[in-house]
């Protein structure tokens, strides 16, 4: 076997999507030689160390606003938190507060992004409606105090000023919710689920025909939606999920810190299928990725990406599943 088919039995590995064979294989092979146990590591530390620098500043929204006028500055890539002045600007215009969380792109975008965010706020009588487009997040206060962390290409539908006996939201996409307990139940309703709550932090993923839960503090009440005796009990660190009308699976163990490091703008997938991971991708570079054969539909990974460009990770998730992809005038397409 040459060295090409080792290099990506060592990627499996790194990314555990290694089989019992594989792994069986890539132990004879670095039991041969010191050469090889070398080229396994040198690998391990180009894997690890490819991620570019994580960069952090605060953005004055108003500075970048005058800066603005004079000359847009150039192009970058980075994780920003925003007082919004504009918010002030209007006062009590809106009541729930708004406030995005992240960015990438010029000072321009991130301007114009905010212009997005405030056209997305509808109100019908008391009913609100707010949502996010690719490459965008939100940090939304209710009236209760709790906060919302809304998630690229998703929504939220609530009434301002919730009923005395519960507070009730819809949900389209992922948030995740950090809720003040005040008595009244916390209810979030997807397409095909509801979950409850009194006070506590959790995540919900509901897209198409499926809905996850991931429990970050406290208890958590998931159901199906069709039949809501079909209950059950989730606390820290435990996931469960709604397929089609089917009961909520078993909780089960996991990582909620990894699963969740959405939230500080990294991608993560877990055994993820190759169609959602391109789905994700479309969201988080607001790019069209393509999974070119249907093949290819099943394969899965697991791994996390921090802070990087779409063509890094597309040659780490093409190198791990022994892959190909091309880029033809913004759109990825990903092939054996």
């Amino acid at each position: 076997m040459n060295k090409n088919f080792y290099q990506n039995l060592c990627i499996k590995d790194f990314t555990n999507n290694i089989s019992d064979n594989e792994k069986k294989l890539l132990t004879e092979w670095l039991a041969e030689s010191d050469k090889n146990k070398l080229e396994y590591k040198k690998l391990k530390n180009i894997w690890e160390s490819s991620a570019p620098p994580k960069i952090e500043y605060e953005l004055n929204l108003e500075a970048e606003w005058i800066s603005l006028q004079n000359k847009i500055s150039d192009a970058i890539e980075t994780q920003v938190i925003v007082s919004n002045p504009i918010s002030k600007l209007f006062g009590s215009l809106f009541a729930p507060k708004l406030r995005p969380i992240w960015a990438m792109g010029t000072a321009l975008l991130i301007i114009i992004s905010s212009i997005i965010f405030f056209s997305n706020y509808e109100s019908s009588g008391s009913l609100k409606t707010i949502s996010t487009v690719n490459n965008q997040r939100l940090e939304i206060e209710l009236s209760d105090g709790s906060i919302v962390q809304l998630n690229s290409d998703s929504e939220i539908k609530f009434y301002e000023n919730f009923d005395n006996d519960k507070r009730e939201i819809k949900l389209k996409g992922e948030a995740f919710f950090s809720v003040k307990k005040d008595g009244r139940p916390f209810i979030i309703t997807t397409e095909n689920a509801v979950t409850k709550v009194l006070g506590t932090k959790f995540n919900v993923w509901s897209r198409e025909d499926e809905t996850r839960v991931i429990v970050k503090e406290g208890k958590v009440s998931l159901s199906d939606k069709s039949q809501i005796k079909n209950e059950v009990l989730l606390t820290k660190g435990e996931l469960s999920k709604v397929k089609e009308s089917f009961p909520p699976s078993i909780p089960s163990k996991v990582d909620d810190d990894y699963l969740l490091g959405w939230l500080n703008g990294k991608l993560v997938f877990n055994n993820t299928p190759l169609k959602e991971i391109a789905e994700e991708l479309e969201r988080f570079y607001n790019t069209k990725v393509i999974v070119d054969n249907n093949e290819l539909v099943g394969y899965n990974l697991t791994g996390s990406f921090n802070n990087e460009k779409i063509d890094s990770v597309l040659t780490k998730i093409c190198l791990a599943l022994n892959l190909n992809y091309v880029e033809n005038n913004n759109i990825y397409s990903i092939t054996k």
